[in-house]
């Protein structure tokens, strides 16, 4: 039976020796002991009944002693689980290993985000891989931190976000490196959560006609899959917001909805605005470089709106994504996993697109799994009223409002 005790004292030479001298007499095995100012902890092992209440009256003589108080544990162990506690309640990923690429601390939320086993945390080395790409190596040659670097992990685990902070000894020397690791899908969810407006749902759209309320039944039984969608109607009919009111009444209606026109911006820079880049991919490329649409969107969905307007060049690449399911950014060679549903929409009409050779064949495929057709208002003259009213009455309220 373990005995533990808080020694409370007037400091003078000596003490310490005074307190083991009583234990060695009595001889008392001393497991632990910690001393902190004005304060003496013990642990003593096998000590029971009569022994037990000896040592105490005995300690208690001792000149400069102002008390003998029994406690439950030592306070390195419970240090030892509070850091422990706040560990594991952590969401961010906590690592930290010495000069010789050991672990000494490491979190669930590591674990989980490198995938390590039972067999690579605590005591053990820290593979090269992971070593090298978190920067950790780095830290301890050169004792300089980084703050908020995003880093490639591995092509299933894709990029993180990563601090490290140097741990030196009293000399200064580098002995070793704290990393704390933030999985960039939680930095991008709370932007989202930040930033992003009410969801739009198929309930917002107004109509009265029958057209309209075929089209929206086939387009809630569409959204209940993961299939690529192709929405196709002129400029105006509202293909984004079936696309909206699709990924709201989705399975993956809590990830993110980012959307792109593909007409709208320039061939040269839709490709990194889609497919992300590298530092130092190209002049104006930002420091530590930038994600793609398709990692944004990873776990949601991408709307790629106008993707008639997409080039040849363009073209194969989406075809490639699509196809494999991983993405390369500009500039680099390491590809990542995404996982993304893909509705695309076009006023144009791919098919014959396809027959002149300006859209590829297995891309439109790819594209039109699931085709749903948005009919223009002069298709649907039910719908001129109730629409008139709808935009009356927002632009009345918008007039209100500044008024």
């Amino acid at each position: 039976m373990y005995l533990r005790l808080r020694i409370p004292y007037i400091d003078r030479v000596g003490i310490v020796h005074d307190i083991t001298l009583i234990l060695a007499k009595r001889e008392t095995n001393i497991s632990a002991m910690e001393v902190e100012e004005g304060t003496v902890f013990l642990e003593c092992q096998n000590v029971i009944g009569d022994h037990r209440i000896e040592i105490i009256k005995e300690l208690s003589g001792i000149s400069g002693v102002q008390e003998i108080v029994e406690i439950p544990f030592m306070p390195s162990k419970g240090r030892a689980e509070q850091l422990d506690a706040i560990l594991n309640s952590v969401h961010d990923g906590i690592l930290v290993v010495n000069q010789g690429s050991i672990i000494t601390q490491c979190n669930p939320a590591a674990i989980r985000m490198l995938k390590l086993s039972a067999q690579q945390v605590q005591g053990q080395p820290l593979g090269p891989t992971l070593f090298k790409n978190l920067l950790i190596q780095e830290t301890l040659q050169t004792g300089c931190q980084h703050n908020n670097r995003e880093v490639f992990i591995a092509s299933d685990l894709g990029y993180c976000v990563v601090n490290t902070i140097p741990l030196r000894s009293n000399c200064g020397d580098v002995v070793g490196v704290i990393a704390v690791i933030r999985d960039t899908r939680d930095v991008r969810n709370l932007m989202r959560s930040m930033t992003t407006s009410l969801p739009m749902t198929f309930a917002d759209i107004p109509y009265v006609s029958p057209v309209m309320e075929e089209v929206l039944g086939q387009a809630r039984r569409y959204a209940t899959s993961d299939s690529t969608i192709l929405i196709n109607g002129e400029t105006g009919t509202g293909k984004e917001l079936f696309a909206r009111a699709l990924h709201s009444a989705s399975a993956r209606a809590n990830a993110a909805f980012v959307p792109i026109n593909c007409a709208a911006i320039p061939d040269t820079l839709l490709e990194s605005e889609l497919f992300g880049y590298t530092e130092g991919a190209f002049t104006g490329a930002v420091k530590g470089g930038k994600p793609g649409l398709f990692e944004l969107a990873n776990g949601g969905t991408l709307f790629l709106d106008e993707v008639g307007d997409v080039s040849a060049h363009l073209q194969v690449k989406l075809l490639r994504v699509l196809q494999e399911k991983r993405v390369r950014r500009v500039g680099s060679t390491k590809e990542v996993a995404i996982d993304v549903r893909i509705i695309a929409a076009t006023n144009r009409n791919l098919e014959d697109m396809v027959a002149d050779k300006t859209f590829r064949e297995d891309l439109f495929y790819r594209l039109n799994v699931i085709p749903l057709v948005i009919p223009p208002l002069r298709e649907r003259f039910e719908d001129i009223r109730l629409l008139s009213e709808h935009f009356f009455e927002t632009f009345c309220r918008q007039i209100t409002a500044f008024g």
